[in-house]
């Protein structure tokens, strides 16, 4: 992902995290601020799974999606959140992800 849609501030994640506007889908929770620019943040606890190479799988399918899709996404810091209970098939995530886009 590109430098300037990282959202890499501690503060600013847990500012998102906390006062965000929640949007829920089946497999992952987007909490969106209002800001000038777009910013992102993608986090997938260890609850999703215990090894990293498959945190690190879904961070980047969730990457791939989200730079198809965003000049669809309004400004705004975005704190992108994966459920516990998530099914590795890329082809659902992808479709979570584009309904959960509409909504935003």
């Amino acid at each position: 992902m590109p430098k300037k849609y990282r959202l890499s501030d501690k503060n600013l994640i847990k500012q998102c995290a906390q006062r965000g506007e929640k949007n829920y889908s089946d497999f992952l929770i987007i909490k969106s601020l209002t800001s000038p620019e777009k910013k992102f943040a993608i986090v997938v606890s260890k609850k999703v799974n215990n090894k990293a190479t498959v945190r690190n799988k879904l961070r980047r399918q969730i990457k791939t999606l989200l730079m198809s899709h965003i000049e669809s996404i309004h400004t705004g810091m975005y704190l992108i959140v994966c459920k516990d209970e998530i099914q590795y098939d890329f082809q659902k995530i992808k479709t979570d992800f584009e309904n959960i886009v509409k909504h935003i």
